[in-house]
This record gives C-alpha cells, structure tokens and sequence, in this order.
C-alpha cells in the first residue's frame, strides 16, 4: 500500500513539472519557447499609393502643392508607376507627371537596387502671362531597403525636359504606423533648389 501511494505521488508530480516548464536546477523553470511573429512583417513595397504635401526651398522657396504617386508590379521585380505634382509659386502654377516602369535587382535580403526610368511632362502657367507644355524623359536609379517598420529609398533622378537638364538627389522614407498604411517623408535635393514631401502611402 505503501508504495502504490508513492508510485501515484510521483506520476502526479511529474505530471505538474510538464504542465510548469522544465525544471533546471535551482528549483526554477524555464517556459516553453513561444514563436513571435516579426515586427512589420512583409517585403520591399512595389504595389502602392500614396499623397504628399510639397514644400519648396532654395530657387522653389514659396512653392507648395501637392504630390500623388502610385506603383503597380505587375511581374516579380519589374513594376509600373507614375506621379503627378502641382506647385503654386508667386504668380505661377507648375503641374509636373511622369510615367515609367523600373525593375529590381536583390543585391542581399531586404535591400534591391531598382533601374527606372520613363517620360516626363511640364506645364507651366504663369498668372496672366500664358502657359507653356514640355516634353522629356527621367533616370532614377536608385537602392531600396526595408528595416524592421521603416523603408528607405535612396538615389539619383535625372530629369530632361524643357530647359531642365539636371541630377537630383532622391530620398523617401516610409514607416508603417498600421498594417497596410506608411507614414511618408521625404525629398529632393538640387543644386539650387530643395523641396520637403510629407504625406501617406497605402501598400495594397
């Protein structure tokens, strides 16, 4: 009798331990290992859209408008897009669009250098002075990363169009602040003139 009580306090002891984590010397327990989903999970964003507010230095100080821009990737690593921009200067108007197509080289995860490029058009119209149209093409390469939440996009646009024959330095970042939805901020950066982007993209 003796022993089958001993033998029934030990499988209940034993069944305990189990229940509480493994027991390590000292008396304590360690808890099973749990699997924590990673903070903003997901890929580099090519499927997008998002709208800014711009803001203009330098020779632009004073201009502010509007920036809309949306990306599609209709295959792995080859993507459409197109922007469009309107500024309001002191006695002129500025509305500005692009339509190209880039694609993606993954150099190491979460980083991607991406070739673009495609057309450009200006209009300018100055209050009571006419309007003029103009026709051009842009260059963007550019490098792409994503760290934990936060997206950066880094590079160089070149933009022929019109009287306009210059390199610009580009950088955009983007930090998810919910599931599908990136707080945005961002930039060029010219030689004589510098503009300030902030706004919302939505990843879909």
């Amino acid at each position: 009798m003796k022993t089958s009580s001993i033998t029934i306090l030990t499988a209940l002891l034993s069944a305990g331990a189990l229940q509480a984590g493994t027991t390590v010397s000292g008396g304590g327990s360690v808890p099973p290992p749990m699997n924590t989903a990673p903070a903003c999970p997901g890929d580099i964003s090519y499927t997008n859209a998002g709208a800014s507010w711009v803001h203009g230095f330098g020779d632009a100080d004073g201009e502010d408008g509007i920036s809309l821009d949306a990306s599609f990737q209709l295959v792995p690593n080859f993507y459409f897009r197109g922007t469009g921009t309107w500024l309001s200067g002191d006695g002129f108007d500025l509305w500005g669009a692009t339509l190209g197509a880039g694609y993606s080289f993954e150099l190491v995860p979460n980083v991607h250098f991406v070739a673009e490029a495609g057309g450009a058009y200006d209009n300018v119209d100055v209050n009571g002075g006419g309007s003029s149209d103009d026709f051009g093409y842009y260059l963007f390469p550019h490098l792409r990363a994503k760290i934990a939440c936060l997206e950066i996009h880094a590079g160089a646009k070149f933009l022929d169009i019109g009287d306009d024959h210059a390199w610009e330095g580009i950088v955009n970042l983007y930090y998810q602040v919910a599931p599908h939805l990136d707080l945005a901020l961002g930039g060029g950066f010219a030689s004589d003139s510098q503009t300030l982007e902030v706004g919302l993209r939505y990843r879909f």
